[in-house]
């Protein structure tokens, strides 16, 4: 009676620490797919950044059109600002920010410039 007992606790006692055992394998999982997770959004990330920052011929050929045949609307009285909405939709640019807009008319207004 009492080894039976006794059996019973052991083996409840190894059940307990297999499972406390699998949550802790299972815990170190889930971080280390939570890493390699977050390590896969910052290379896509990092990615579509560079994708924002390269333009390809077709960008740049709808640019120069657009440009030789609607230019670009100042959105402030100095002329430093543009306003890139309708610029946008007529070059079919939707990807690309304002930043990067202005950045590329300003390399390329100093391209022709030269």
């Amino acid at each position: 009676d009492v080894n039976t007992r006794l059996r019973r606790l052991v083996a409840s006692f190894q059940r307990q620490q297999r499972k406390l055992e699998q949550q802790e394998t299972q815990k170190l999982n889930d971080a280390k797919r939570k890493e390699r997770n977050a390590a896969a959004q910052k290379k896509k990330d990092a990615r579509k950044a560079e994708l924002e920052m390269k333009w390809s011929k077709r960008e740049e050929l709808d640019f120069m059109k657009t440009i030789c045949s609607f230019g670009v609307v100042k959105s402030d009285e100095e002329g430093k600002e543009h306003s890139w909405t309708t610029f946008r939709s007529l070059a079919k640019l939707e990807k690309k920010s304002d930043e990067r807009l202005t950045a590329y008319y300003k390399e390329f207004f100093q391209a022709c410039q030269r």
